[in-house]
């Protein structure tokens, strides 16, 4: 993306969307890094994760940017690593959950049980990666182990990768029987299968201090976590929610909206856009109260969370992942701002 497609965007468009949604607009400055961006585009070339094709399509998403923005103070070596695990995520479910295996639950539960060794911290007795995808989950594990973190980070960081191969096996399984899905039911899996969990963990070594276990298993931070990660994923379902409409896709909060209260595309729009609201202000209050909590060892880890809620918001806004149908979500809520706000 060139800087001119940045500044297109105006800054009262971006505050007043942000403002719609319920986020607070925090310091965070959008700055593209095409150092990092083109890192992950050679990362992706060397395990061939995309065909040669569709290289410049990864460039354009804008994995590093992503990580660069929002870990701004992380060593080079955390973001970078940051965002090649971003990317991994994106490409693995594009290419299997939501790509060739998209209706096949037992099939993608055989890749997965191939693949998960990989990540896991302590198992060295997997055998030689074979597939791409082993190949390339084994790199992200030894430059996460050459990182040095503690051992109860890596027991989490792998606890995620479990919870993101579970939700996209739940996906898939879904996507399967063609059945209805309740909003409560999405919100329990959605955030795991985008891989939102994965990434705020990790998040932990941008400030290069990571929680205990017993200090992770706290009920107060897992539940700013789990709404966390599911207003990430209502953030990139209301840019990608023309995407969906086309590709007659269910899995997109605004989409079960339309379908379990049978609602127009415009109002269950216009419904997406309440629902997120009114979850950003509770996760606030959520993390406010985190913040003050067990004399404030969880702040870190708050500013984590918001970091990247906001850094997500920022990124959705001009990332060329969701296309044309991003700009047709901002048209969307253009042209319907008395409702909207």
């Amino acid at each position: 993306m060139l800087m001119s497609d940045v500044n297109a965007i105006p800054a009262d468009e971006v505050k007043s969307l942000s403002s719609s949604l319920g986020l607070p607009l925090l310091s965070l400055t959008y700055q593209e890094s095409p150092e990092l961006d083109d890192l992950v585009v050679k990362w992706c070339q060397h395990y061939e994760l995309v065909p040669l094709s569709k290289l410049e399509h990864i460039r354009e998403i804008q994995c590093g940017t992503l990580a660069h923005m929002t870990w701004t103070e992380a060593p080079f070596e955390v973001k970078t690593l940051g965002a090649m695990i971003v990317a991994w995520l994106f490409l693995f479910d594009d290419a299997y959950a939501d790509g060739a295996l998209r209706y096949q639950p037992e099939s993608l539960q055989l890749v997965i049980e191939a693949t998960k060794p990989f990540i896991d911290p302590y198992s060295f007795i997997a055998g030689f990666p074979k597939t791409k995808w082993e190949q390339s989950l084994w790199d992200i594990k030894c430059r996460l182990l050459s990182l040095y973190p503690p051992s109860e980070f890596l027991e989490q960081f792998y606890a995620a990768f479990c919870e993101y191969f579970e939700g996209t096996i739940q996906e898939v399984q879904h996507r399967q029987t063609g059945t209805t899905v309740s909003f409560e039911n999405y919100e329990s899996f959605r955030p795991s299968s985008i891989g939102s969990q994965v990434i705020l963990d990790y998040a932990q070594l941008s400030f290069g201090r990571v929680l205990t276990n017993e200090q992770f298993a706290d009920p107060l931070l897992q539940e700013a976590r789990q709404k966390a990660g599911f207003l990430i994923a209502l953030t990139n379902d209301f840019f990608s929610f023309h995407k969906e409409v086309e590709e007659d896709e269910s899995f997109n909060g605004a989409l079960i909206f339309c379908k379990s209260l049978s609602l127009s595309p415009e109002e269950g729009f216009l419904k997406l856009q309440s629902t997120h609201c009114r979850l950003a202000q509770e996760l606030e209050a959520l993390l406010s109260q985190l913040s003050l909590h067990a004399e404030g060892e969880f702040s870190d880890y708050c500013l984590g969370i918001r970091n990247w809620v906001q850094g997500n918001y920022e990124w959705a806004l001009r990332t060329k992942r969701y296309g044309r149908w991003r700009d047709r979500a901002r048209d969307t809520f253009a042209s319907t701002p008395d409702r909207l706000h």
